[in-house]
């Protein structure tokens, strides 16, 4: 169905703009950074596995299977992009570019949103932070790759990042708010590099403001990735919001608390009177 659509989508676009051929001189570059980028983020991705620990991939790693699962998403990326492509190659503005960025991200909304429990705090969470803001990031790039380099190198980004889940056996178990980090900061750092290759003199003319930026900016994502750290739960402590108005006046709704890991071993260290997280009925109880 999504496959029908697309084509539809493009046949559409052609009837009413045209076709203009792809002949940007720079996509071979692009698309060569695009490779080295991406494989590089899925190999530190993996390599840091090592300490957050992997899961079992649940796609079957039988050819026939794996051919199944692959082609037509395959031929669904390639027809997204050309649809992107022969928008954006028709001098379109930036309220056009805007509108096609929507367009993108409200079919990724569409299609995905059903796998988030949206009747918890916890799934609306999920799904701004795992699907909505990646999405527009990603859309974002993928709309100025097209832009100044055709649509090759964003079929590249795209087989490379969403088609390499169904060919491994394990995926790192990094969770869903630094995963969720992840898919927001890795395309930001492609713009960034892919941006320099068209804007080297500008860049050069601002050298001092890009200096008082990586200043602002490094504090800012150490901050960001010590929360990130605290809500995730990677680490010894995390943080947790109180959800009632059962501990008052110790606690009261809406507070956040820090709350610290322990051992098998250490529960009985417990004593009367300490606060304690548990789970109950699969909910975090805080008493």
């Amino acid at each position: 169905f999504y496959i029908i659509f697309w084509a539809l989508v493009f046949v559409s676009s052609i009837i009413l703009l045209g076709y203009r051929k792809d002949k940007n001189l720079n996509k071979v570059d692009v698309i060569q950074i695009v490779f080295i980028y991406c494989v590089t983020y899925l190999i530190l991705t993996y390599i840091g596995g090592i300490a957050v620990g992997y899961y079992k991939n649940l796609y079957s790693l039988n050819f026939i299977k794996i051919i199944e699962n692959i082609f037509p998403l395959l031929i669904l990326i390639i027809l997204e992009e050309l649809v992107r492509y022969n928008i954006i190659s028709k001098d379109a503005n930036k309220f056009v570019i805007f509108l096609l960025i929507m367009l993108f991200v409200s079919f990724d909304i569409l299609t995905q949103y059903n796998a988030y429990n949206l009747s918890t705090p916890s799934g609306i969470f999920e799904l701004i932070g795992y699907l909505i803001l990646p999405s527009i990031i990603t859309n974002a790039l993928l709309t100025f790759m097209t832009e100044k380099s055709g649509y090759l190198p964003s079929i590249t980004y795209r087989i490379i990042l969403e088609l390499y889940i169904y060919l491994v056996p394990i995926i790192p178990d990094y969770g869903v708010y630094i995963q969720s980090l992840l898919n927001i900061i890795f395309p930001l750092i492609m713009f960034l590099k892919i941006n320099t290759i068209y804007a080297k003199e500008t860049y050069k003319a601002r050298t001092p403001k890009r200096f008082v930026s990586i200043i602002i900016t490094i504090p800012l994502m150490c901050i960001l990735i010590a929360l990130v750290g605290l809500i995730s739960g990677v680490f010894s402590y995390y943080m947790m919001a109180i959800a009632s108005n059962s501990m008052v006046p110790t606690f009261s709704r809406g507070d956040a608390v820090i709350v610290q890991k322990i051992k098998t071993s250490e529960i009985e260290n417990i004593e009367v009177g300490d606060i304690i997280v548990y789970y109950h009925d699969q909910k975090m109880i805080v008493h």
